[in-house]
């Protein structure tokens, strides 16, 4: 019925780079915050018998990954979403 489920057209990715913030429960619970409170990033379209629908979805708690570097040589082992991994510095 969704023909998108778990494709990239479902899913929304995002970096954020935050300095001298090293609380990953609190940047955690900041995202479900935001998850919870915008119901546009819980859109759902389906397509039933040649028509499409969009509904919300209820909030579940979002498992975020945080990742902390101790250098910018760190950070570049982890490429983003659509990064190209640079391997050469």
């Amino acid at each position: 019925m969704d023909q998108y489920a778990g494709n990239s057209v479902s899913s929304i990715t995002a970096q954020v780079i935050l300095k001298n913030e090293n609380n990953p429960e609190k940047i955690k619970a900041a995202v479900n915050r935001v998850i919870a409170e915008a119901s546009t990033l819980r859109t759902i379209i389906i397509k039933k018998n040649d028509e499409y629908f969009q509904y919300f979805s209820d909030y579940v708690y979002e498992e975020v990954q945080v990742y902390s570097f101790d250098t910018i040589g760190e950070r570049r082992l982890y490429p983003a979403a659509g990064e190209v991994l640079d391997t050469a510095h």
